[in-house]
């Protein structure tokens, strides 16, 4: 089969418009052949639809399949852009038309939503409105038509006719002439019909009408009945026609219609009934269903529609992937030309350049050895090129490695000890350095106490963070010994990942007994900042005990206190035996009440070694700052 098809909705509208129904024509090149159902779908991203949110529609064609319009109105998108319109029908390819949503004033999905309520309230008032000036026939009509269109038409348990007691719709006027001369008389004309309801091309059966007064008497003058068949469902007489004449037979005393054949669209057909005599109408209505092939043909569309709108998605994508492949190849060539374009006028400028050579050239020795030299010159400089690539990448490498923290160095603090209870005598002092030594100022470096000693920086904190400072290095804030003796670990991180650990030493708290056994505690710290905790104290005295410690460390000492000095010592634990300053002194000599103590005031220390006491205590602390 070919058909010929056009589009009779208009193909451009106004964003987030009524577009109504979708409506096509279809012109068959097979004499007897027809289209009688279709489906539409909307594709695209403007957002156009059918009333009602779906992409997809019924349309029922004309009982003579040159016209089809879609059960549901179109609203156009609220973007703008083309809408492809894709239809659907039995034994025929997709057909696709193109629908251009033009710029407007786009709703959002709410305005639109809130406009449609308005809609329906306004209908609904204007519906309510019309129904209170409506007679008691004519809602009763209504209801009839609407019960019709729910699939429900009435059918009255005498005979088929519908409510002979509707004196409203007698037109109370009476006939035009007197009968029986009583004008006051008045006439209810009746109708009925065999089937109310039928499928597609269902013979109906025939319709009857009668006119009775209001005695209940049947009229017997002669008048002639006219029957209109309203609505777009095709019904008609046999035939074919859908309106028909015919008189009142006095002696049956009753109209006879033709049969009534249902159309090709389902729906609601109205038959309108009318007399010469009296004035106004009666109306009945009768419900044409879907039939058993209709639904079929339905289903059927529905999904041949759903391959086709999947084959359709397809071709647009495959489309798009080929026009965006012909537009690759364009470029492409264009490129390619312009390379070789480019080729062309380089060669061109060494051809004229060759060719100047070679005028001036006074033999062809000179011009090989020019062409030797400049091939020379162009390795060099390919070569130079390359140099200073290697070398421009080696900056951005050096430069990103400038700016990352590979080593954490600890300065100073590592080691130390301390009486539970008391401060640490010096903070711990780290720097941060990359992969070259330098320093990388502005990263932040954690420092995190861990242990069961308790220890903590001031105010209870375990952990604390800092900034790298223009030299490299941070330091913590002051450290202060828990209650419990032992070691405290504090992890050193910085927020690149590098690491380091410092160990702090909490020793128990001493107390008047240890003074009666003569001894003293004495610790060593150190905070020079080139060696660190690389370096030991000695006090030492011929005759006497010696004490020796690792920067860091602390003990237990039982000095003489006859008034002669114990010599003090400082040296680095990587040069065995090699003291870095000349020794100083230090004397021991006891408080008022015996116990053993060193006298601040007589000893003289080496420059860069001071002495520290915890009140009350027998406990002393040397703090190693460097040489000067």
């Amino acid at each position: 089969m070919k058909f010929d098809v056009s589009l009779l909705s208009e193909t451009s509208s106004p964003a987030d418009g009524d577009m109504g129904p979708l409506k096509v024509r279809f012109a068959s090149h097979t004499p007897g052949h027809s289209v009688h159902m279709a489906y539409v779908n909307i594709l695209g991203d403007t957002g156009t639809h059918f009333n009602g949110g779906s992409n997809g529609s019924l349309a029922y064609c004309s009982s003579d399949g040159t016209s089809c319009s879609s059960i549901h109105r179109m609203v156009a998108g609220d973007r703008e852009g083309t809408a492809r319109i894709l239809l659907s029908a039995k034994n025929l390819p997709p057909i696709i038309f193109d629908v251009k949503i033009t710029a407007g004033t786009p709703a959002s999905h709410a305005q639109r939503e809130a406009r449609e309520q308005a809609a329906m309230e306004k209908q609904r008032i204007e519906q309510e409105k019309k129904d209170q000036n409506l007679s008691a026939a004519q809602r009763e009509e209504q209801d009839r038509y609407d019960r019709a269109a729910a699939g429900n038409p009435d059918r009255s348990a005498e005979g088929g006719f519908i409510d002979p007691e509707l004196r409203a719709r007698m037109m109370s006027e009476g006939w035009e002439d007197s009968v029986r001369n009583a004008p006051n008389w008045t006439h209810t004309l009746r109708v009925s019909v065999a089937s109310p309801q039928g499928e597609v091309g269902a013979n109906l059966g025939r319709g009857i009408a009668t006119v009775v007064n209001n005695s209940g008497a049947m009229a017997v003058s002669t008048f002639n009945i006219t029957v209109r068949i309203l609505g777009d469902t095709g019904t008609t007489f046999t035939g074919g026609g859908t309106e028909i004449t015919v008189p009142y037979d006095t002696e049956s005393r009753r109209a006879v219609l033709p049969d009534l054949i249902a159309g090709a669209n389902p729906g609601v057909a109205t038959l309108d009934f009318s007399t010469d005599r009296l004035k106004g109408s009666v109306k009945h209505f009768i419900v044409v269903k879907e039939s058993a092939e209709q639904q079929a043909l339905k289903a059927e569309l529905e999904e041949q529609a759903k391959e086709q709108v999947a084959e359709e998605e397809k071709r647009i994508v495959d489309e798009k992937a080929e026009e965006k492949r012909v537009a690759d190849e364009k470029a492409e060539e264009k490129r390619i030309a312009d390379e070789k374009a480019e080729q062309e006028r380089i060669a061109a400028e060494k051809a004229e350049e060759k060719r100047i050579a070679d005028e001036k050239a006074e033999q062809e020795r000179i011009a090989a050895e020019k062409a030797e030299e400049k091939r020379i010159a162009d390795e060099k400089a390919e070569q130079e090129r390359i140099a200073a690539e290697k070398a421009e990448e080696k900056r951005i490498a050096d430069e990103k490695a400038a700016r990352t923290v590979t080593q954490v160095q600890v300065l100073s603090g590592d080691k130390q000890s301390a009486v539970a209870g008391t401060d640490f005598a010096e903070p711990l002092k780290v720097k941060a350095v990359n992969n070259a030594g330098g320093v990388v100022e502005g990263a932040k470096v954690t420092f995190k106490i861990t242990g069961d000693t308790g220890t903590s920086f001031p105010g209870g904190d375990k952990s604390m963070t800092g900034t790298v400072a223009a030299d490299g290095t941070v330091t913590s804030l002051k450290l202060v010994a828990g209650d419990k003796p032992g070691t405290a670990t504090i992890h050193i991180t910085t927020d690149q990942g590098a690491t380091a650990t410092a160990e702090l030493t909490v020793t128990a708290k001493k107390t008047d007994p240890t003074w009666e056994n003569g001894q003293v505690h004495i610790g060593f710290t150190s905070t020079d900042p080139q060696r660190g905790n690389d370096v030991k104290l000695k006090v030492l005295r011929q005759g006497a005990d010696t004490v020796e410690l690792q920067a860091g460390k602390g003990g237990f000492f039982e000095p003489k206190t006859d008034g002669q000095a114990y010599q003090v010592v400082i040296s680095e634990t990587a040069w065995p035996g090699g003291d870095l300053i000349v020794p100083g002194s230090v004397y021991f000599t006891t408080d008022d009440q015996g116990r053993p103590v060193i006298d601040q005031d007589a000893s003289q220390l080496p420059e860069g070694l001071t002495l520290d006491r915890v009140e009350g205590t027998n406990q002393f602390t040397f703090h190693w700052h460097g040489a000067k």
